[in-house]
């Protein structure tokens, strides 16, 4: 009897031994876990944007080499269904899929998609040209339309067409249609949810990783960080 006790108590010790070195390998292992799920993300998120560029630049061939951003007040997303460029804005390459559920828990998905190079004001148009980037902007009707002139952009693979985009007017931040690059106050701004980085896919159609040091080189004045708006 007494030998049958001591078997059951060090069938228990082992047990817990066992159980404690299982739990110390789970917190070894969970960190890297956790980076291969967002490299994971980061990919899948550059194939979605490789795939944008891709529509966006049949709509432009279509169109006299021109890309909408805004027309009529209505957004990019929104004209690429109605010519049936996209089938639906519930297409899963028009979201970071690190944003979760943009498409599924909103009611107007076409404002919550990769954020479009959107220039706001003739200066900010300006400032691409003075870079060497050539005359490609064309804002119409006061604002309410934009359309960039692809075939009309010198050195495209510099310039940023399409960015992982956040509105931070909402808490979590959800995704935005358009990304001003050169405005430092927006609440539509570039959004670094990926490891601190975030991804862009420019106008020749290569797409990849930036840090916020670099996308301060590319020209970009500020950008989101935790979701919060930061000047870089």
């Amino acid at each position: 009897m007494k030998q049958s006790f001591r078997s059951v108590m060090f069938t228990l010790i082992e047990l817990l031994i066992v159980v404690a070195i299982i739990a110390i390998l789970a917190a070894l292992l969970l960190p890297a876990l956790n980076k291969a799920r967002d490299r994971a993300r980061t990919i899948n998120c550059l194939n979605n944007q490789k795939e944008l560029a891709r529509v966006m630049h049949f709509y432009a061939n279509d169109y006299k080499n021109y890309s909408v951003t805004r027309q009529n007040n209505k957004p990019w997303p929104n004209w690429l269904v109605d010519y049936r460029y996209v089938r639906t804005l519930g297409e899963p390459f028009l979201f970071c899929p690190t944003l979760k559920d943009q498409s599924m828990n909103n009611s107007a998905p076409q404002w919550r998609t990769y954020g479009h190079h959107y220039i706001t004001y003739p200066a900010h148009h300006e400032f691409w040209m003075e870079r060497g980037f050539g005359r490609f902007a064309i804002i119409d009707d006061g604002g309410a339309s934009l359309f960039f002139h692809l075939a009309g952009v010198k050195n495209p693979s510099q310039l940023p067409h399409f960015a992982d985009t956040v509105n931070l007017n909402f808490s979590p931040p959800l995704g935005s249609w358009m990304c001003p690059l050169r405005d430092p106050n927006g609440k539509e701004t570039i959004s670094f949810h990926h490891s601190g980085n975030c991804n862009i896919v420019f106008v020749d159609g290569h797409a990849a990783t930036h840090s916020p040091r670099e996308t301060k080189e590319l020209g970009a004045l500020q950008g989101a960080i935790n979701g919060v708006g930061t000047l870089l």
